[in-house]
């Protein structure tokens, strides 16, 4: 579960700084990596952040209490 731990982290840094390139790009009207609209960056970050709460909830839903007595009870 350690690794849906990492997962679920580095798609939350991935997805903060999407919104800081995003607002960013609003701000100083650059486009470092040729994106036409400044959405395109806040779309692609929700989709990280939800990422990460899907994560968290399956990897707290999968470790409830002991893992050998759920494996028992299925």
């Amino acid at each position: 579960m350690k690794i849906l731990k990492w997962v679920g982290w580095i798609s939350l840094a991935v997805g903060a700084s999407l919104i800081v390139l995003g607002v960013i790009t609003q701000l100083f009207r650059i486009r470092p990596f040729r994106v036409e609209h400044n959405i395109s960056y806040i779309h692609m970050a929700t989709s990280f952040i939800l990422l990460t709460i899907a994560t968290f909830i399956v990897k707290k839903d999968c470790c409830k209490g002991d893992c050998k007595k759920n494996e028992e009870i299925k």
